[in-house]
């Protein structure tokens, strides 16, 4: 099975959602191809990281730590201010958009499902787009409640030290809108707790899937045994299934 992963956190990166999806690509590429597509890494200060190691310039590819395929794209530097991050996530989404439709035109590289993450939220749309270029399933995991969070934009500018910004009531409806049409139409969502599960449900997003937060994943260390490994396999091959029948069911509705 080939997997396209379009996450904006990403090893070498230090962080939950970076030790989240080394865990999860370990696993995966023990028997399926793996691609990601992630930013050249600059969590958490907003400025590259490893400036002299080549393997991570923007256009770069090559193979990462667990056998992936890792294909770094653009990200722009910045600070606290809420400005520069929300750009810096919408030039890696729109990148990662066209990377990742341009790679998985030929049929023979076309991804047989596609995975998403929020944060960033403009990388799960990207993931959403590409699937729906592709005609092929889409998975994307929303470790934060959007899009409710758009209800609280009042304390959007809480953290930050420039940006003093948040959308209009009317953006903010329009984009609760859009969001929960696309939730509606994966082949998956995956949230973090029951109760905004429970949430989405009611919304009319049937295919929810809980996986809650914890201190660091389940067997994060990769050589702890094959018979894990064929364990975690095995769910993987039932999620792309299920996946699979759903995605196509989503892309005949949308023409």
């Amino acid at each position: 099975m080939k997997v396209m992963l379009l996450t904006h956190y990403y090893p070498p990166e230090e962080g939950p959602p970076q030790r989240r999806w080394g865990a999860l690509v370990a696993r995966l590429t023990i028997d399926h191809e793996v691609l990601v597509l992630s930013p050249t890494p600059h969590y958490p200060v907003g400025r590259r990281i490893f400036p002299s190691y080549p393997a991570f310039d923007v256009g770069s590819t090559g193979a990462g730590e667990y056998g992936e395929h890792i294909v770094r794209l653009p990200y722009v530097p910045h600070g606290r201010g809420l400005g520069l991050r929300t750009l810096d996530q919408a030039v890696a989404g729109i990148a990662a958009m066209v990377v990742g439709i341009r790679h998985g035109l030929p049929r023979s590289r076309r991804p047989d499902v596609i995975v998403a993450s929020a944060p960033a939220l403009p990388m799960a749309l990207a993931g959403y787009a590409v699937g729906v270029v592709l005609r092929r399933p889409v998975v994307l995991e929303f470790r934060d409640a959007w899009p409710d969070l758009i209800d609280h934009r009042k304390e959007w500018d809480a953290s930050t030290t420039s940006i003093r910004w948040r959308p209009p009531a009317r953006v903010g409806d329009a984009l609760v809108r859009a969001l929960t049409h696309v939730q509606r139409r994966c082949a998956a969502v995956v949230t973090t707790t029951e109760s905004f599960a429970a949430v989405l449900r009611r919304r009319g997003v049937d295919r929810v899937v809980v996986i809650r937060n914890g201190p660091r994943p389940a067997g994060t260390r990769v050589g702890s045994g094959r018979r894990g490994h064929r364990a975690a396999g095995r769910c993987g091959h039932r999620a792309a299934g299920g996946h699979r029948i759903s995605g196509g069911r989503h892309h005949r509705r949308g023409g």
